[in-house]
């Protein structure tokens, strides 16, 4: 038996799967899904899925110590889809 080869190891990284074991094609949201999550933040909409309707969760991102400068940027993950887009936040004032 050979370990350590199959898809996952010959491409050289996962292989990002469905819940029902189909590969996705992508797992990002295109420039005008993303567009429409930021519109969504910008009035304090509820967050949902541009493709699938799906609730959206948001997790902020915290930049790594020793960075002088960071944008203040938050990422937004379907929790029905898996798509996901790191935006930055709203300032707050």
């Amino acid at each position: 038996m050979d370990r350590g080869r199959g898809p996952c190891r010959e491409s050289g990284g996962a292989v990002p799967f469905h819940r029902s074991g189909e590969e996705r094609m992508s797992e990002h949201f295109s420039a005008e899904e993303e567009k429409a999550l930021r519109e969504a933040l910008r009035r304090a909409a509820p967050l949902v899925c541009p493709r699938c309707t799906g609730p959206i969760l948001s997790t902020p991102i915290h930049p790594p110590p020793g960075v002088p400068y960071v944008r203040s940027r938050i990422l937004l993950q379907c929790s029905s889809c898996g798509r996901r887009a790191a935006v930055d936040r709203k300032p707050t004032r």
